[in-house]
């Protein structure tokens, strides 16, 4: 069920960097980041939608700003001490650069980052990762606003990525404004970054959406701009907060259009498939199926497809990774690489081999026990995840039929409102 955040027990931090000059004298080595003039208004823009009375859903004095930080320690104070107060529900929002070292390793700007000396002059995603993990919070909400954010996915999943309703942090909602290996965008002449700038309008346009809702609206309108579109994963009933406004009532039944919004109907609303690239390597993708209903639904049949960059559907390879050669590299080549940087000094043949064997073991249990399928039913609350293979898919997507506990049955396209659908209907290719 949606609802707003409890006004006291709440907290928003919103962290924004717009200038980029180091302190310290240039030299021949230092490079330096562009400034984003948008980012200041993205700040003050949510600051004020997220407090504005009658709208807004946090108190004034619990949505802390946090602009052009002096380094990662003042945003360490603001995050933990928002951490500890949350009780209900934490947001934490980043508009600047996003970075990525060698290791793949995403990085928040901050003023004086020098994009050749990322861990000593930029602020680590681990930490605001971390940050959100200590939180007693029953409800995080992390919103990136920077290049590659899509990394904080495989960051969230930890480290293979391939259970993630084991994995992510419990009660969590992550919001990215682009693909893990993709910039963000910010138009000149406009007051905005894309991203914010489609968040805030699409929550002004229709207050009361719950997130997994905005983020539709969202996507819909950078998706007909031809801009990047965002990326969400949502764990438990976190995509049901209404972030702006007041939970919407049910609309009204009209006798041509939309289906009726009754309670089946919201109920099957709150099944939602999600796809995220999974740390394994390109290619990857988890595929998950979250029943966020309060029954179980049942005759579960789902379609994973890959799209292109405009969003269409290809004819591309698109299968469940299990069973695919390309999986068992990606195992035996991953703990080796794990190894040899864990080792480092102490690395020899004879130590490396060892280890490596039993790395591998353990991998080889996990593929062993990696479902093929998603199941037939899945209880309330549940998700069931299954990782595909599409090698050149910019993305995948799933579009799925169920039933409902009341025996009525579903049809749902990716983001799209359910819609009723023919008894034992199959997904049409």
């Amino acid at each position: 069920m949606s609802r707003r955040p409890d006004l006291d027990r709440s907290r928003a931090v919103l962290i924004g960097v717009s200038q980029y000059g180091a302190d310290e004298e240039p030299t021949a080595s230092s490079e330096t980041l562009s400034s984003l003039n948008s980012v200041s208004a993205n700040l003050t823009d949510v600051q004020h939608l997220l407090t504005e009375p009658d709208l807004g859903t946090f108190a004034v004095e619990h949505c802390q700003l946090v602009e052009n930080p002096k380094g990662p320690r003042e945003i360490g104070r603001v995050l933990e001490a928002a951490g500890r107060e949350a009780e209900d529900v934490l947001l934490v929002y980043y508009s600047g650069h996003g970075l990525v070292n060698s290791r793949g390793r995403l990085y928040l700007g901050l003023p004086g980052t020098n994009p050749s000396q990322l861990p000593w002059t930029a602020l680590s995603f681990e930490l605001v990762r971390e940050a959100l993990q200590d939180s007693q919070a029953a409800v995080r909400i992390l919103v990136l606003d920077c290049c590659f954010s899509g990394r904080a996915f495989e960051s969230m999943s930890g480290d293979t990525g391939l259970q993630p309703a084991l994995l992510d942090v419990e009660g969590t909602y992550t919001l990215a404004s682009s693909a893990a290996n993709q910039p963000s965008f910010a138009p000149r002449g406009e007051p905005n970054t894309a991203f914010t700038g489609a968040l805030l309008a699409a929550a002004r346009q229709s207050p009361g959406q719950t997130l997994e809702e905005l983020y539709g609206a969202t996507r819909r309108r950078l998706k007909a701009q031809g801009r990047p579109e965002p990326h969400r994963r949502s764990v438990d009933a976190a995509g049901d907060i209404v972030l702006f406004g007041t939970p919407r009532p049910p609309a009204p039944v009209s006798v041509i259009g939309p289906p009726e919004r009754t309670f089946e109907f919201d109920e099957a609303r709150r099944v939602v498939p999600s796809a995220t690239s999974n740390p394994l390597g390109p290619g990857f993708w988890n595929v998950t199926i979250h029943n966020g209903s309060a029954t179980p639904i049942t005759e579960l049949d789902v379609q994973v497809y890959p799209v292109g960059d405009a969003g269409i559907r290809t004819e591309d390879e698109c299968v469940p990774a299990k069973g695919q050669p390309a999986l068992v590299r990606a195992f035996n080549e991953r703990p080796r690489a794990e190894l040899r940087k864990r080792l480092g000094s102490l690395n020899s043949a004879m130590v490396e081999n060892a280890a490596l064997s039993k790395a591998i073991s353990v991998a080889l249990q996990h593929v062993a026990r990696m479902p093929d399928s998603f199941p037939v039913s899945l209880p309330a609350g549940e998700n069931s995840t299954v990782l595909y293979f599409a090698p050149e898919a910019w993305a995948v997507r799933a579009d799925l039929i169920f039933t409902d506990a009341a025996g009525n049955r579903w049809s749902k396209s990716d983001i799209e409102h359910p819609q009723p659908a023919g008894e034992g209907q199959p997904i049409q290719t």
